[in-house]
């Protein structure tokens, strides 16, 4: 290591850091601009309020992820107190790239005399970096998958055929059966990169499936960013609902003006990149208390869930969990001071509420229901040390939800109560029927076990999927049942030699509860979440839940060995090798879960469903119709993707209309015209649906291209209207605009 730990060179650092970032800024120097653009809004800030405030723990990676989520709480503050100062000044337009500019500039120098003022100047080190045979080749390895994605990605963009995409995603399992098989101390410090790199490879096989933006709810999403970003200040909107998550509209707008890409290119990228730290942030949680190889695997389990790889289209959602897992970090961190983890996770806290309102409405009833159940069971004496959760900490989580969902935006409020006082008819319902016969509940387990079809257990594959999902279920509920034995008895049980699981926090314990009870309410009646998507609220729990995983299946497993009284020829095979299994137990446990999620990992990729002819994916399949044979693509997506001749079209109305025009279209038609027309009107226009026997003057109509080859129009409960029915109204219009997708007027 060469150190040096002069102030000069510190301050050498900053200046050459700012320097640097504010000719790329000023020149818009391409590639220069997005590389230190990046470490400037991710790293550099909570690196400093780091230092300053001594957050370090001895793990390098968690220090790292440290440094990222206080760097984007920083840029939400930032952005939020630029687009609040200002204007009191008589600027008009705070959220400028000169105004961020000057204000980051002065912010960091600030920042940097507050750390040479407390003496915390770090010790500048320059790592030696040196990796055995085994590191490179799985780092070699994990990144041909990563650039082996890109290219099948770009080739299915381009119309060619999926092979190559395929390919390269089944070598993930490949990578992983490796890291188990030539799992030793030496491959350690590499497993978080390998992790990230598959992470990485997940997510984009979705997100750069087209040059437009992908989803439902992201339309909406990205016309607050471009809003945002137009108006250069972001202003409350107390009717819309989005209005009130920072993270879609002016997190994006600050990286915009630092970055300065293609808009729709940046909304698709951003968020899956910061949210595939996520399962790395999971691996640091769980290698605290079992073996890094089995940290893999509760972090793959992640991984292999459908709101993962479909990350790009829930933007908001996205964030609020990454706050989430900086959470459980820090409640899992046994070397921060109390102080230091309280006001950690104050900001984590305030990150999950400005990122995404039913979220923190989530967050919130674990956080409580948690707290009265640790009050409950721990003693008296326990309370009071170094009680994270306390009841100031519940008061300032409701103030904060309050301040911002009633007085900046009320709709949230409204809305939420709305939805809480729905619930009654439900419950009494629940008390009326017979939960078994309960037609929805099937429907809900296939979501709790990211199965997305129609029809269930219909093949070989849908079983095994479905079937070797169940054991995971059940070891998280055997691993919570375990913890919650060794919290109340005070005693490790029998044959359980896991030292480390035994120090987890009471309060980790309890929000494992009650999120174990949501996911159960979720199966046994799924009824109480209409109007909530349920694939929303399991990425909020299986964080948590992961930690569990791994203590059931090592009880389950060292149970099993240890048991005597089992039939006598099990017994002899057991005893003669028992040593073995002992000494064998990560790669045993992690070979016993690579085989258990390997279905899940099929289908989430949608490959599966190219094994059985379909419903075929967007994620894996060209877009592109064929004149022999019409792709089935799932629902929505097969109406959501935009396509050129839709971006052509809307782009054209665009340019050529008044800013008070009207356009009318279906339900995914009206989300492609809020993203390519961003016009506030445009939001609150009616479907086309609802007026089709009205007389509409002065006003265009707008067909994609899918309603166009289909011949159908579609709503948002996925009903179908044949776009004859409309003659009548296409009568007295002229068609202006012609390319597949058409406008009238």
């Amino acid at each position: 290591m060469i150190k040096n730990n002069s102030y000069p060179r510190f301050i050498s650092l900053i200046i050459c850091f700012l320097f640097i970032l504010n000719l790329a800024l000023f020149f818009k120097i391409p590639i220069l601009l997005q590389s230190i653009g990046i470490i400037a809004l991710c790293f550099v800030p909570g690196y400093l309020i780091g230092l300053i405030s001594r957050i370090r723990v001895s793990d390098l990676y968690e220090n790292f992820f440290y440094s990222i989520g206080l760097s984007i709480i920083f840029d939400l503050f930032f952005g939020l107190g630029i687009n609040t100062v200002l204007p009191l000044l008589g600027e008009r337009t705070p959220l400028s790239p000169l105004n961020l500019q000057i204000g980051y500039s002065l912010i960091i120098l600030v920042l940097t005399l507050l750390i040479l003022s407390t003496e915390n100047v770090p010790e500048i080190t320059l790592p030696h970096i040196c990796l055995h045979r085994k590191e490179k080749l799985l780092l070699i390895f994990g990144l041909a998958i990563l650039v082996s994605v890109e290219t099948g990605t770009y080739m299915l963009n381009m119309g060619f055929s999926n092979l190559v995409l395929i390919f390269s995603l089944l070598t993930i399992p490949v990578l992983l059966f490796f890291c188990i098989i030539y799992h030793d101390d030496t491959l350690k410090r590499s497993y978080p990169f390998i992790i990230y790199l598959i992470s990485v490879s997940l997510v984009l096989t979705l997100s750069l499936r087209s040059d437009y933006i992908l989803g439902v709810d992201t339309n909406y999403e990205y016309y607050l960013f471009f809003s945002t970003l137009t108006h250069a200040i972001w202003v409350p909107d107390p009717s819309l609902l989005l209005s009130s998550s920072l993270s879609i509209s002016l997190l994006p707008t600050v990286f915009e003006n630092f970055l300065f890409v293609d808009p729709q290119l940046l909304f698709k990228i951003l968020y899956p990149f910061l949210f595939s730290f996520t399962p790395v942030i999971i691996y640091i949680i769980v290698k605290k208390y079992f073996s890094e190889l089995l940290a893999i695997f509760a972090a793959f389990f992640f991984m292999v869930q459908a709101f993962f790889v479909y990350s790009t289209s829930e933007a908001r959602t996205c964030m609020a969990i990454f706050f989430i897992i900086l959470f459980l970090m820090c409640m899992c961190d046994e070397e921060l001071t109390y102080a230091k983890k309280y006001a950690l996770l104050l900001l984590f806290v305030a990150g999950v509420i400005f990122s995404h309102y039913t979220s923190s409405f989530i967050l919130l009833f674990i956080v409580i229901t948690a707290y009265v159940i640790e009050s409950v069971i721990s003693r008296r004496e326990n309370r009071k040390e170094n009680r994270l959760l306390t009841l100031p900490f519940i008061i300032f989580f409701i103030s904060l939800i309050f301040f911002w969902y009633q007085q900046v935006i009320n709709i949230v409020f409204s809305s939420g109560l709305q939805f809480t006082l729905a619930r009654n008819d439900i419950f009494i319902n629940l008390l009326k029927s017979d939960i078994v016969h309960n037609s929805a509940t099937q429907q809900v387990i296939n979501h709790t076990f990211s199965i997305s079809i129609s029809t269930i257990l219909n093949s070989f594959i849908d079983k095994l999927i479905a079937y070797s999902q169940l054991p995971l279920y059940l070891f998280m509920g055997l691993g919570i049942l375990i913890a919650l034995y060794i919290w109340i008895s005070k005693k490790i049980p029998p044959a359980f030699n896991l030292e480390k699981f035994s120090k987890v926090n009471p309060l980790i314990i309890s929000m494992a509860i009650v999120s174990l009870g949501l996911l159960f309410c979720a199966i046994i009646y799924p009824s109480i979440f209409n109007g909530y998507d349920i694939d929303r609220l399991i990425p909020l729990l299986l964080p948590i839940l992961s930690i569990f995983l791994i203590s059931g299946i090592s009880y389950a497993f060292l149970t099993l060995v240890m048991l005597e009284k089992i039939p006598h020829v099990l017994h002899n095979i057991i005893h003669k090798y028992r040593k073995f299994l002992l000494a064998n137990q990560p790669k045993i446990l992690a070979g016993i879960l690579l085989f258990l999620l390997i279905p899940a990992f099929l289908l989430v990729t949608n490959i599966s469903n190219q094994i059985e002819g379909g419903p075929y994916s967007i994620a894996l399949n060209s877009p592109l119709f064929s004149s022999v044979q019409e792709p089935i693509f799932t629902f929505p997506q097969k109406y959501s993707y935009i396509y050129s001749q839709d971006a052509t079209a809307l782009q054209w109305f665009r340019d050529h209309s008044n800013q008070n025009a009207r356009i009318y279209s279906d339900y995914f038609g009206e989300n492609k015209i809020t993203t390519f027309v961003a016009r506030p009107a445009l939001l609150y226009e009616p479907s086309i649906l609802e007026i089709y026997n009205i007389n509409l003057f002065n006003s265009y109509i707008y067909f994609s291209y899918t309603n166009e080859y289909f011949n159908h129009l579609r709503n948002d409960e996925a009903q179908e209207f044949n776009i004859s029915l409309y003659n009548k109204m296409l009568s007295q219009k002229n068609k202006i605009f012609v390319n597949g997708a058409d406008i009238y007027l």
